[in-house]
């Protein structure tokens, strides 16, 4: 039994991208970034 790694689709071009730690990482830290800019915006 192998374990599946996670994925993303592009909703540009329909790509499945795997979701690797590594990657993973990135994205959640620009989501971080970016949620405390639009706090920022807002408040």
């Amino acid at each position: 039994m192998s374990a599946t790694e996670p994925t993303i689709i592009c909703p540009k071009c329909r790509t499945e991208i795997k979701l690797t730690e590594s990657l993973a990482v990135r994205l959640v830290t620009i989501s971080q970034f970016l949620r405390g800019r639009q706090s920022e915006q807002k408040g």
